[in-house]
C-alpha cells in the first residue's frame, strides 16, 4: 500500500541535536488518513520511527503538541492503528508536561538514539489526531467547521461544500447552518468529495477563490449523534439493561453516577419516552472506551449533546482497566414507568402483578402485614389470614419484578405501585431478589 507523508520541514528554523545526531525534520506517515500515523524523524539524512518508553502505556501530552504542529486540533481519544516495530531514529525516555513546541524536544526531553533496551513498555509513537472540530454551535454536534487541511487549521469556504463533503465530515448526513466566520484563516479552494473518503484531505482540492464577503458563506455542519443500546444481563426486555454508546465504529461504556433527569433523558434518546431510572451494574468487563458521569438537562436528542467526554483507559496492562471498571460501576437503565396494571393470586397463593403485559411475582422486601391487608382488600377480601415467603430455585419459572407498595387503607390497584428491585439493588444476578411472597386472604 502506498505510504503518504505530511512533513514539518517548513516549520523548523533550526535543527535539533540528539547525542550529536542532527534531527532535520519530522513527518506523520499514514496508510488510512493523513491525520493518523506513525511519527517519524529524519536524522542525519535517514528517516526512522520515533519511539518512547512508558510504564503503563500512557498517552502523553506530547501527542497533542504533535497534532497541533501538523495543523490538526489535538490528539483524538480514538486509539491509532498499530504500526509494527520499525527501526527507531531515536527514543523519548521522558518528556515534561510543559514542552510547548517540537523545537524543545532536544532541550527539554531525555532522548536516546536508536532502540535502547528497557524493562518498560516500548511503544512507537503512533498518533491519531482530531482533524476537524465544530465550534460556536448549540451543541458539539453542530457548528462552524474548522478543519486541519494540509498543515493548517482553517475555517472552510462554503461555495462548493456539498452534501457529500458533509457526509465525509460527519460520517452521516450533515446540513449546513451558519454561525459566523471566526478568527481562523479561510480555506477557499474547491472541495469535491465522493462521500466515501475518511478525511476531507482525501477529497479533491482544486482552484482558489476570493474570500467571501460575508460570514454566511463559511461552512457550518450539523451531524447526527451515535446510537445507544441496552445490553441485558437478566431477562430479555429491550427496555432494561446496561447502557453502551457507539462512536466511530466502536461501542463504549457509560460509567459513574447519573441523575434521575439524565436517566430519563437517556431513556428518551433510546425511544422509550422520558421515563425510568438508573442503577449501578458490575458486568465484570475490561474497560476500554468510556464516558463517565454523564449530565443531561432533559431536552437532548443525542448523548453527545449531554456533558461528558469520551475517554480511553490507557492502563490496559496490569489489570488496571478491569479494576477501574469495577470501581466506577456501569450505568444500567430501566426505561419504563412500571405501571401496576392488575393484582391477582395464583392457585398456590403467589401474589401476581401485571406490569408491561407480563405477570410477575413480588419480592419480600418492603412487604409488611399492612401491605398484606391492603392487597387482600384490593382483591375484595376482608383481610389477611397469613402470608409466607419462598425462594426461587435455579430452574424456577417464577420471575420477580420488585416490591409492591400500597397506601394505607388501599381499596384499588391505583392505590398501589411497584418498586422495581433494581431501584434499590445493583443490577447483578448475585444481588437480585430470590424471595417471593405467598398470601392467604379471608
Amino acid at each position: 500500500m502506498m505510504r503518504c507523508y505530511l512533513s514539518l520541514l517548513w516549520m523548523f528554523s533550526v535543527f535539533l541535536l540528539v547525542e550529536g545526531l542532527i534531527i532535520e525534520d519530522f513527518r506523520l506517515s499514514w496508510k488510512r488518513v493523513p491525520s493518523e500515523g506513525l511519527l517519524e524523524a529524519k536524522v542525519n539524512g535517514t528517516w526512522g520511527a520515533v519511539r518512547y518508553i512508558s510504564r503503563y502505556n500512557w498517552r502523553d501530552p506530547l501527542d497533542d503538541l504533535v497534532c497541533r504542529t501538523f495543523g490538526y486540533v489535538n490528539e483524538s481519544v480514538m486509539q491509532p492503528q498499530f504500526n509494527g516495530t520499525p527501526d527507531a531514529a531515536f527514543t523519548i525516555q521522558h518528556c515534561p508536561v510543559e514542552v510547548a513546541s517540537m523545537q524543545m524536544l532536544n532541550t527539554s526531553c531525555e532522548l536516546q538514539a536508536g532502540n535502547p533496551q528497557s524493562d518498560y513498555d516500548n511503544i512507537f509513537k503512533s498518533i491519531n489526531c482530531r482533524a476537524l472540530q465544530l465550534v460556536d454551535g448549540p451543541s458539539p454536534l453542530e457548528g462552524r467547521l474548522e478543519a486541519g487541511l494540509f498543515g493548517q487549521l482553517q475555517a472552510v469556504y462554503g461555495r462548493t461544500f456539498d452534501e457529500k463533503a458533509a457526509n465525509v465530515t460527519c460520517t452521516s448526513l450533515g446540513y449546513p447552518t451558519h454561525y459566523g466566520a471566526g478568527k481562523l484563516p479561510l480555506y477557499t479552494r474547491n472541495i469535491q468529495c465522493t462521500g466515501t473518503e475518511l478525511s476531507l484531505e482525501q477529497c479533491t482540492h482544486s482552484g482558489d477563490y476570493t474570500a467571501p464577503s460575508t460570514s454566511a458563506e463559511v461552512v457550518s455542519v450539523a451531524c447526527d449523534g451515535g446510537p445507544l443500546k441496552l445490553e441485558q444481563s437478566k431477562g430479555n426486555r429491550s427496555y432494561e439493561g446496561i447502557l453502551v454508546g457507539y462512536h466511530d465504529n466502536i461501542w463504549y461504556d457509560v460509567v459513574g453516577q447519573v441523575s434521575e433527569t439524565t436517566a430519563k433523558t437517556m431513556c428518551s434518546i433510546l425511544g422509550f419516552g422520558h421515563v425510568g431510572f438508573a442503577t449501578r451494574a458490575h458486568p465484570g468487563k475490561n474497560l476500554h472506551y468510556y464516558k463517565q458521569n454523564i449530565v443531561c438537562q432533559g431536552h437532548e436528542k443525542y448523548i453527545e449533546e449531554c456533558q461528558g467526554e469520551l475517554k480511553y483507559c490507557v492502563e490496559q496492562r496490569y489489570y488496571h482497566c478491569t479494576i477501574m471498571s469495577n470501581s466506577l460501576t456501569h450505568v444500567a437503565l430501566f426505561c419504563s414507568d412500571y405501571t401496576l396494571e392488575n393484582i391477582s393470586l395464583s392457585a398456590t397463593g403467589v401474589i401476581q402483578v401485571g406490569v408491561n403485559g407480563q405477570i410477575w411475582a413480588v419480592c419480600d422486601a418492603y412487604f409488611t402485614p399492612e401491605t398484606a391487608n391492603s392487597v387482600c382488600t384490593v382483591l375484595g377480601f376482608h383481610g389477611t389470614e397469613s402470608f409466607d415467603v419462598k425462594t426461587t430455585g435455579d430452574n424456577s419459572v417464577i420471575e420477580i419484578l420488585g416490591s409492591i407498595i400500597c397506601k394505607p387503607n388501599a381499596t384499588s390497584v391505583i392505590d398501589c405501585h411497584i418498586k422495581h428491585q433494581f431501584s434499590y439493588r445493583p443490577y447483578d444476578s448475585s444481588a437480585e431478589c430470590r424471595n417471593y411472597v405467598l398470601l392467604t386472604c379471608n
